[in-house]
């Protein structure tokens, strides 16, 4: 599964899946980005949860994915409120992301 997500998300830009609204702004203005969630999903910018604390919210959503990098950290899939790339990166099991369930 996490290959068919990796491939979609190199075909789209993060752009497609953000919700219109929550996300930060750059400086003062807020950005317009053409496409904005094409497809529904909605994405919210939640940030993550460690250490008994709220981080980035509103400036980067992590979702994790069910593969698991090892026993202390799984692959995560993100977007952050200045660009179109996706994130591909692994996070400890403590923090506390997103969850976004999709069928196959």
């Amino acid at each position: 599964f996490l290959k068919k997500i990796d491939k979609f998300l190199s075909t789209y830009t993060s752009t497609m899946l953000k919700s219109a609204l929550l996300w930060a702004y750059r400086g003062n203005v807020q950005i317009i980005e053409p496409k904005r969630d094409v497809y529904g999903f909605q994405a919210i910018p939640g940030g993550y949860f460690v250490n008994g604390f709220f981080q980035k919210k509103g400036f980067y959503g992590y979702w994790w994915c069910s593969t698991e990098h090892n026993n202390k950290e799984a692959y995560v899939r993100g977007m952050d409120y200045s660009s179109s790339l996706f994130i591909n990166s692994k996070r400890p099991k403590d923090y506390g992301l997103s969850v976004r369930c999709l069928m196959d």
